[in-house]
């Protein structure tokens, strides 16, 4: 198997790379959940990082009510317009997000670096960590297959349906929508590695899109001091994954 930590990618499929901080929020006496220092975090995080991420875009969810704003990015802030990295806060999340030009090393830097923001900009209170989540997104193009028929040709990734489906003249082969999604207990780190698997486009050419990742939410690093460490395990994991999807057939055209 190659190893992923000398390996570089010119044609790399990856359309996004996330981590996503979440903690924990309090209960409101109507039945919800709130960040009772989002806002005021919210304007001390923007002073932070507001030289490097200078491009601040309200989102669409900014609008919500509270009672459903949890968990929701609410502003995003970019180092120039439409370009990454960026990042993204709202009540209980924070999301470090990067796509061209991705460089392991500089993201597991800028991920440390936004934390420690965070955690300044919550500086009155403690971030008690709800979960932590790594996740790469992918594409690739689907050249007329089908997306069961690639799966199993270009990833070796099986997934059969009863003949008798179609056996007669009406139901056809050629999928119009294809979702799968998997999750698998991890040791090291504690937790879930995920996969999902569809069909869509990358701009107008049919392609696969394959996401997969880590997920820890019951047994979590001390916070921040851990993180490194989690953020290398995580990759870890990730990485072996994204080789046993491509190694075969496709990494030598990425």
């Amino acid at each position: 198997m190659v190893v992923f930590t000398n390996l570089k990618l010119t044609n790399p499929p990856l359309v996004e790379a996330v981590f996503a901080v979440r903690w924990k929020l309090s209960p409101h006496k109507d039945g919800y959940w709130i960040d009772p220092k989002y806002q005021i975090a919210l304007g001390r995080f923007q002073s932070l990082i507001e030289k490097q991420f200078p491009v601040w875009e309200k989102l669409p969810m900014a609008e919500a009510p509270e009672q459903v704003a949890a968990y929701h990015p609410l502003h995003r802030f970019r180092v120039s317009a439409n370009q990454y990295p960026m990042l993204q806060l709202g009540p209980g999340v924070l999301t470090i997000n990067n796509s061209t030009g991705y460089e392991w090393s500089e993201f597991e830097d800028l991920c440390m670096r936004t934390v420690h923001f965070l955690i300044d900009a919550y500086r009155d209170s403690v971030i008690e960590l709800h979960n932590l989540e790594l996740r790469y997104v992918n594409t690739h193009p689907l050249n007329e297959l089908q997306s069961m028929d690639f799966l199993a040709q270009k990833m070796g990734v099986i997934i059969q349906l009863p003949e008798g489906l179609f056996s007669g003249q009406a139901v056809q082969r050629k999928t119009t929508s294809f979702n799968f999604s998997a999750g698998f207990e991890n040791s090291t780190p504690p937790g879930v590695a995920q996969i999902n698997l569809r069909q869509g486009k990358r701009g107008t050419v049919p392609s696969l899109l394959w996401d997969f990742g880590f997920l820890a939410q019951k047994e979590l690093p001390d916070f921040p001091e851990g993180l490194p460490e989690w953020l290398k395990q995580a990759r870890e994991v990730a990485h072996q994954w994204f080789l046993a999807l491509t190694e075969k057939h496709l990494l030598e055209g990425y």
